[in-house]
């Protein structure tokens, strides 16, 4: 007796094919959260750089407070600062000032001039030179210190009322850089056109509105002498 049997076929399994639809869904995905990373890391790099720039601005400006005269405790004599601020000043210029860079030279060589006149005492030629700068670059950063010192130039001249109103003049630019300089020496205008009450309201002003100050000593010396 013969027996028979019959041949089973394999099965071969069938290969599994991926998904077309969320495959593409997955990597769109993946370049989302991506890209949001991506745009993350550079706006957080944007504002490194700019609070960076930000604070190298304000350093300079604090650098450039030391071109001020430092009064002494006793007379009106002054020190002049030191030469290294005029380097910030003209740094501050360059990075401040919409104008070209001959006109930026001009400015800065001439600035530079009349400083060396007011330290040497030669008041008239200085306040020559400060106020064409300010008349030609009415729009520079440094116009407001030119307008400074050129009230500097008159207290020199022991012109204290043309002092005064050019230190006034200063405080119309609004806050600067020389705003608690303008209101010291507004202050010492007075104080030597013995303005006493004049003289004290200027001095607390500053006290009040730049306790920070350099001259904040210096104002409450000369309140005591009232």
């Amino acid at each position: 007796m013969q027996s028979s049997f019959r041949t089973r076929k394999l099965k071969i399994p069938k290969k599994k094919k991926t998904p077309f639809l969320p495959f593409i869904l997955f990597l769109i995905i993946i370049i989302i959260i991506s890209y949001f990373f991506w745009q993350r890391k550079k706006n957080v790099d944007r504002n490194k750089l700019a609070a960076n720039y930000e604070n190298t601005l304000q350093r300079s400006e604090q650098s450039v407070k030391s071109d001020s005269i430092v009064y002494e405790s006793t007379t009106d004599s002054f020190k002049i600062g030191a030469e290294t601020q005029k380097v910030s000043e003209k740094i501050i210029s360059s990075e401040l000032s919409n104008i070209t860079e001959s006109d930026l030279s001009i400015f800065s060589d001439k600035y530079d001039s009349a400083l060396k006149l007011f330290y040497s005492e030669q008041y008239n030629e200085s306040i020559k030179i400060l106020s064409e700068l300010k008349q030609k670059f009415p729009s520079h950063s440094f116009a407001v210190n030119c307008q400074y010192w050129i009230g500097e130039c008159y207290f020199g001249l022991k012109d204290f009322q043309t002092a005064l109103e050019t230190f006034q003049k200063v405080l119309a630019f609004g806050k600067s850089n020389k705003s608690d300089d303008a209101i010291m020496m507004i202050g010492r205008c007075y104080y030597k056109m013995n303005d006493k009450i004049n003289a004290k309201f200027y001095f607390n002003k500053l006290l009040l509105e730049y306790p920070k100050s350099e001259y904040v000593s210096k104002a409450r010396l000369h309140i005591s002498r009232l």
